[in-house]
């Protein structure tokens, strides 16, 4: 995606919190064929990120999830520059958040309430 104020954005991955972050790795590893990209905690929350061709998956282990219901997720976008979305009056929910791996992200709401995270690989 070009035009958004400079920031060139792509697709980088859908997140899920999950309550079990071993068994949901499971799922994702036996049933659908994906394997582990890498794995980081960050403010206490466990993260892994799963991949199967360009397909990447986050889950995210919170303990605080009831247990019936849906996951909280989000998707999140790859750009060059995190600057744009103050250029565009976007607000920012949470962030920046500097990862193990250098990456650093920001999560946005959207009209409706859905969370969009932007993420800025180093």
């Amino acid at each position: 995606i070009d035009g958004l104020g400079g920031g060139i954005v792509k697709f980088h991955h859908i997140g899920f919190e999950v309550k079990d972050l071993e068994s949901s790795k499971e799922n994702f590893i036996k049933h659908l064929g994906f394997h582990t990209e890498q794995y980081m905690e960050l403010n206490g929350e466990k993260i892994l990120f799963l991949v199967n061709g360009s397909i990447r998956i986050e889950l995210i282990e919170n303990d605080c999830m009831e247990d019936e219901g849906l996951s909280h997720m989000h998707i999140c976008f790859e750009t060059d520059c995190l600057e744009f979305l103050h250029t565009l009056g976007i607000s920012i929910i949470e962030g920046p958040l500097l990862m193990e791996n250098g990456w650093i992200s920001v999560f946005t709401k959207g009209r409706n309430g859905e969370i969009i995270e932007f993420l800025k690989r180093n």
